[in-house]
């Protein structure tokens, strides 16, 4: 059970995942493999990606409040961007 909410250790965390996602992007960039992309294709991929089994269900009971679990979702992703995780979890 969290009893308290460490901001320093999120915002020491997010700093160190933001080097990460920079170096990431900045290969990306430079390999140009998503050129031409646009938001459309990254929906499509979205609804068609292949989730860990159990995992739309681990957040669906989450989100649906059952078992008397009260929590907000929050999804970091460095990888994926909004909408490509909205259209994964709306599939």
């Amino acid at each position: 059970i969290v009893t308290s909410f460490a901001h320093r250790n999120l915002y020491e965390a997010l700093e160190q995942l933001s080097e990460i996602e920079k170096q990431a992007n900045r290969r990306v960039v430079e390999s140009e493999v998503l050129k031409g992309l646009n938001l459309e294709d990254i929906k499509r991929a979205g609804e068609h990606l292949k989730l860990h089994s159990g995992c739309t269900e681990f957040f669906q009971q989450i989100v649906q409040k059952k078992n008397g679990l009260n929590a907000d979702v929050h999804i970091f992703s460095y990888c994926w961007c909004m909408d490509l995780i909205k259209s994964a979890f709306s599939s």
